[in-house]
């Protein structure tokens, strides 16, 4: 294995700013859209659910460990991570505090997803697109403010193609932003491109969507959670230990923490 010198020159100019990181997530199920773009997109209404609400445990041990919580499926109660979330905020003293800080980092967040067919990439079929709880409640405000223009956007015979756009952030370090507005004029979900693409019906298109629960995310497992927390407490006691090193004043582990307030608590 070689040092990579034009990766790690592209690496430091990314971590910079100075250039745009490249999607390198390649997944068939799922809608990208680049940066400083933007599609023209039509919304597909599943089990008469076309916006999907789902939470979202995020860098649970560290970057890119992230876990679907059971709260999808509302058991909230049952979920390892939610548990020992809601141990760490009782815990706490006050705000900013180590217990509150864990709290935070492991409480989840809200995430929503819709399927959509991309006007010019029918050939690619029914897509998932994330996006936030910030683009839901723009999207829906914006459509009980126009719901007599708009009528039902998803319905498949007069409902609305939307736009969807990726523009950089506004401050050096922070997020895309992503848009989503519905267009007023009213179209067929089954137009002629579409027919041309194979897709004769709905039904065609509503065959063709990933099974979200099966392919796509499947829904977790308390023992995977359960793993998910062991993982964290690992990695947050070799934190410490770390930490510790060289300090006369040794603190305890996120573990010994634990067992205590467990012991206070009984």
């Amino acid at each position: 294995m070689a040092f990579n010198k034009e990766k790690m020159l592209e690496q430091l100019a990314i971590a910079k700013g100075e250039k745009k990181r490249r999607n390198v997530i390649e997944d068939s199920n799922f809608l990208q859209v680049p940066v400083e773009e933007s599609r023209i997109a039509r919304m597909i209404s599943i089990d008469d659910e076309p916006l999907k609400q789902t939470f979202w445990h995020y860098s649970v041990s560290g970057p890119g460990d992230h876990h679907q919580c059971l709260r999808d499926g509302f058991q909230r109660p049952l979920c390892p991570l939610c548990k020992l979330a809601s141990r760490f905020y009782g815990e706490s003293k006050q705000k900013e505090d180590a217990a509150w800080n864990a709290a935070k980092k492991l409480f989840s967040s809200e995430r929503y997803v819709s399927c959509f067919v991309v006007r010019g990439e029918e050939e690619k079929g029914p897509r998932w697109f994330w996006y936030s709880k910030t683009n839901f409640k723009a999207l829906i405000t914006d459509y009980f403010l126009n719901e007599e223009e708009y009528g039902d956007i998803a319905d498949s015979d007069t409902g609305n193609d939307v736009e969807i756009k990726v523009e950089p952030p506004e401050n050096k370090g922070g997020y895309n932003r992503t848009t989503i507005k519905a267009k007023i004029k009213k179209t067929k979900l089954v137009d002629a491109a579409m027919k041309k693409a194979g897709f004769n019906t709905v039904q065609d298109v509503l065959t063709a969507v990933p099974n979200f629960r099966e392919i796509v995310y499947p829904e977790p497992t308390v023992d995977s959670l359960n793993q998910a927390v062991q993982n964290y407490l690992n990695s947050a006691e070799n934190e410490q230990q770390e930490e510790n090193k060289g300090k006369k004043e040794v603190v305890p582990s996120l573990s010994e923490q634990i067992d205590a307030m467990l012991t206070e608590s009984e």
